[in-house]
């Protein structure tokens, strides 16, 4: 025959119960504020944001940072926007193809940050 102990079972403490509740009402507490607080900021930031679209065969300038160049071409006195160069196509609302001269070497698709009317 095998024994086996029986645990023993204490009385639950009204106090730490209470504390358990106070302890998660606090945290639901601190959730909805931070929620409000992170949709004022949210509202705040995208009230200056500014939503460009392109149409096919606009003209618009290309802003090109140093990482798009080849090893070696950049450098300080290149110019920073090129164009104007013609969109090509419109891949969604933030990436557009532009028609680049095939002497740059590189890649066609550009974000919409990087393009100015």
């Amino acid at each position: 025959v095998d024994l086996v102990r029986v645990p023993r079972v204490y009385a639950e403490s009204l106090a730490v119960e209470a504390m358990a509740e106070q302890a998660q009402a606090i945290q639901f507490e601190v959730k909805n504020k931070l929620a409000e607080a992170n949709a004022k900021y949210k509202a705040f930031a995208k009230s200056h944001r500014h939503l460009k679209v392109f149409k096919k065969r606009e003209m618009v300038m290309v802003f090109l940072r140093k990482e798009r160049f080849p090893v070696g071409i950049y450098n300080k006195m290149k110019p920073r926007k090129y164009g104007p160069y013609k969109i090509v196509k419109m891949i969604n609302d933030n990436a557009y193809v532009v028609y680049l001269s095939s002497s740059l070497g590189m890649s066609f698709t550009f974000i919409v940050s990087n393009l100015f009317e």
